[in-house]
């Protein structure tokens, strides 16, 4: 136990101030809190990072003729922006369709979020 002793004594005034305590004057933080607080922060962050490069909706994609265009060569996967958005995409067995000159296809089904697209004639 600790035990800490401070006097002051004021010239003005004959009296004196006499404190004690039982505890230093700085406590560090407790040790579980510390991690407790740390490992929330990381959660967070890897949960933030995994939502951000995932679709969130679970409702089935409306976008079966729509049109879009090769964002990343299709070789047979890649990406593709419809609607302003942008889609994991496919195109058709053995096919490979290339971003240049902004190449414009046509979405002919989707498995998920993946969409099958092939060249729009």
């Amino acid at each position: 136990m600790k035990v800490s002793l401070i006097e002051i004594r004021l010239l003005s005034h004959p009296s004196s101030l006499v404190l004690h305590s039982s505890s230093p004057v700085a406590l560090p933080p407790p040790t579980f809190l510390v991690v407790a607080f740390v490992a929330a922060t990381l959660a967070l962050v890897v949960f933030a990072a995994s939502a951000r490069h995932k679709k969130s909706s679970s409702a089935p994609l409306d976008l079966v003729g729509r049109v879009g265009v090769v964002v990343r060569d299709l070789t047979p996967e890649g990406a593709v922006l419809v609607r302003g958005e942008l889609f994991p995409a496919r195109a058709p067995a053995g096919e490979r369709i290339e971003r240049a000159g902004g190449v414009r296809v046509r979405v002919v089904g989707a498995r998920g979020h993946l969409l099958e697209v092939e060249r729009e004639e």
